[in-house]
């Protein structure tokens, strides 16, 4: 494996690259095969190589994830169980890397680094679809008070539901 390619491995030294192999496995998931399901606890996280993975809750996609983003992470980080499922929606590669990669200090300090820029960008992900969907249903409220027309509006608002999605 050649993990020094790897973003989220690019900080570490050969050594360090050497013992997080341990921790690591190639998975290939065919489509539709889940990586993870929703409410089971976690022992590893995911690197997406090659394809797409869809993030469901309650039977709706919630994200997709493709090449180069990492999918897992929080439940290892919070110590809690799957908070959504993890489908492929092709064939998809990943690396899947285990708990006891934090187990080295050094690594372990390295591979949080990542982890929390990443958290950090899904989280202005959020923020950002929340704030979109927000100021939209605010502008078509107005519009709709303006014609006085709630059963509209609350097509448009049914409508939203299904398009906009909810993190």
């Amino acid at each position: 494996m050649q993990l020094e390619n790897i973003s989220l491995f690019e900080d570490l030294t050969e050594k360090e690259i050497k013992e997080a192999e341990k921790h690591v496995r190639k998975h290939e998931f065919t489509k539709g095969e889940p990586l993870f399901s929703i409410y089971h606890e976690a022992d590893s996280f995911f690197l997406i190589l090659e394809g797409e993975v869809y993030i469901v809750r309650n039977e709706q996609t919630i994200a997709i994830r493709t090449p180069g983003e990492i999918i897992g992470e929080q439940s290892l980080i919070d110590n809690a169980p799957r908070s959504a499922d993890a489908v492929s929606s092709i064939d998809t590669t990943c690396l899947e890397i285990f708990i006891g990669i934090f187990k080295n200090e050094v690594i372990s300090n390295k591979i949080y680094k990542k982890l929390l820029a990443t958290l950090s960008e899904k989280l202005r992900e959020a923020t950002l679809a929340k704030s979109v969907s927000f100021k939209r249903e605010k502008a078509m409220r107005q519009q709709l008070r303006e014609n006085n027309s709630i059963k509209d509006f609350e097509e448009i608002i049914r409508v939203l539901d299904k398009t906009i999605p909810h993190v």
